[in-house]
């Protein structure tokens, strides 16, 4: 385990509320919405065709769109921690003329641009564009789709633009590793070290899964936005660097060259979850902060019922939030995921031990939770989870002795990653899953832990995917969508009513 793990829970409070004369609670929301040009139209818009010396240039041009946000416009922003797609923005307004481009917006913005978007719920406290510092970053991404609307209402014609697009997450979507008979001749029959031979990706058997998505970061993400930098204004060009955010799980083991290496190909994205064992035991997203935006793996911060985190070295921000802060709120339970019986697999080593792993496994600890209450088969039914490690650790080639010591480290790995998947799963049947609205706030990320206080009744939500809307002369709010919710949690260990703690007077519009 890596030093750089052992990272302590940061807690995020929102500011006080600031206070008018009359005693009503004010804000003072604020946006900012920047595009900036990539797509180069120096010659032609397309083979044979000639673009206007007005679009000419634009490359590395920086756009305030913040300008057209008018009454009704809406900036929608949402990031998840899981899957592929975890970082989306749209950016509706009334089409208007830029007069430095001398067109209507619509037709100045394309896909792959780069917008940048900035909002904060009280800019008196953490600054403004308009006093020349920046507000709280939320979203870095390129543009994917342009949509112009127009129609007639009574009260005249409307045009209206909408910009969507996806965080960084997007270059590791559509950088894909394929072999085809049409490749270079010779290419299309490897078996072995596709990955070295094409982008120079190097595997060994003792490379943990952290230091395998920094080497592909650096050497083929890296390679694809050097060059999207370089047609783009080079060192002005507003294509950033992805940085690398790694910390591998104590259960972790090496990324094996006899499986990056002969991976069949795919996104890098697909690249990275597979052998990072993105999932049951680690996250992989993509976060925007002050510096930058960061590729994020990381150990799973699940936490017990207790509270203590399950994974050596997992953390999260934790966002505290009152009942002033809850706009609407929706919680279930349900034994859908109950499971007591689990087993974990290696299939990457099928070649190398199969017989013996299978062996050992067999005798380690017993996978199953008979007497677990939460879980207990005469009450839900034999509940079977299965789950893939594609990591490992090499021993192959080697004297028996020493077949015999790696294997049992295999074994040791494979059983730990089964006891974190059992202590992740064994109380799904007391854990709350649902989603809630809340006053808008931007220090509330995907990745973190709400804590909620209702009237000295707290508990605990993990926010898994979270989205800001800011409507210009309506409401900034921030949706989450959670799990791992202890509220039934902790009705059950009070000694007095949550549901009385709950009916304190208040709300979103109270004081």
């Amino acid at each position: 385990m890596s030093d750089a793990t052992q990272l302590s829970e940061v807690v995020v409070t929102p500011a006080k509320r600031p206070q008018t004369q009359s005693g009503v609670s004010a804000y003072a929301p604020q946006i900012s919405v920047t595009l900036q040009k990539v797509v180069a139209r120096d010659d032609t818009v397309s083979g044979g065709v000639d673009a206007s010396p007005r679009v000419r240039g634009a490359t590395g041009a920086k756009v305030d769109l913040t300008q057209y946000l008018g009454r009704g416009s809406t900036v929608t922003v949402r990031r998840t921690v899981r899957g592929a797609d975890t970082g989306q923005f749209s950016v509706s307004f009334p089409d208007q003329m830029n007069s430095g481009f001398s067109d209507a917006v619509a037709a100045m913005v394309e896909p792959m641009d780069v917008i940048e978007i900035r909002m904060a719920r009280d800019a008196s406290t953490t600054g403004s564009a308009r006093d020349g510092t920046k507000l709280p970053i939320v979203m870095r991404g390129f543009v994917s789709e342009v949509t112009r609307s127009e129609g007639m209402t009574e009260a005249g014609p409307v045009r209206t633009v909408t910009i969507s697009g996806q965080g960084y997450m997007k270059i590791l979507q559509i950088i894909r590793v394929m072999y085809l008979p049409t490749m270079i001749p010779g290419q299309d029959l490897l078996s072995s070290f596709k990955l070295f031979l094409n982008y120079g990706v190097e595997t060994d058997g003792f490379q943990t899964a952290g230091e395998f998505v920094k080497k592909v970061v650096a050497d083929v993400v890296g390679e694809f936005l050097a060059r999207m930098q370089s047609g783009s204004g080079g060192d002005n060009s507003p294509v950033m660097k992805l940085q690398v955010d790694a910390h591998d799980s104590p259960s972790s083991g090496s990324v094996q060259p006899f499986g990056a290496q002969q991976w069949e190909g795919g996104s890098i994205y697909d690249l990275l979850a597979e052998f990072g064992d993105v999932g049951p035991w680690n996250e992989l997203y993509v976060e925007d902060r002050d510096d930058g935006p960061y590729l994020v793996y990381r150990p799973t911060p699940f936490k017990e019922a207790s509270g203590a985190y399950i994974q050596d070295g997992a953390t999260a921000n934790v966002v505290k939030i009152d009942a002033s802060d809850l706009v609407a709120m929706t919680s279930s339970r349900t034994d859908a995921n109950v499971a007591n019986y689990y087993w974990v697999e290696a299939p990457r080593l099928s070649l190398v031990g199969s017989p013996l792993l299978q062996q050992d496994q067999g005798l380690s600890p017993p996978p199953a939770l008979t007497d677990y209450q939460n879980s207990l088969p005469g009450m839900y039914g034999i509940r079977l989870m299965r789950q893939q490690s594609q990591q490992g650790v090499r021993y192959d080639g080697k004297q028996e002795d020493e077949v015999r010591d790696g294997a049992g480290v295999v074994i040791g790995m494979l059983n730990e990653k089964r006891r974190i998947l059992i202590e992740n799963n064994k109380d799904n049947v007391v854990f709350e899953a649902g989603a809630m609205t809340l006053k808008g706030s931007e220090k509330i990320t995907a990745g973190s832990y709400i804590r909620l206080n209702r009237g000295g009744f707290e508990s605990e939500m993990y926010a898994h995917e979270v989205t800001h809307q800011f409507t210009i002369g309506g409401a900034f709010l921030t949706s989450v969508s959670f799990d791992r919710g202890t509220g039934f949690i902790e009705r059950t260990q009070r000694g007095t009513s949550a549901y009385l703690a709950e009916l304190t007077i208040g709300g979103v519009y109270g004081r």
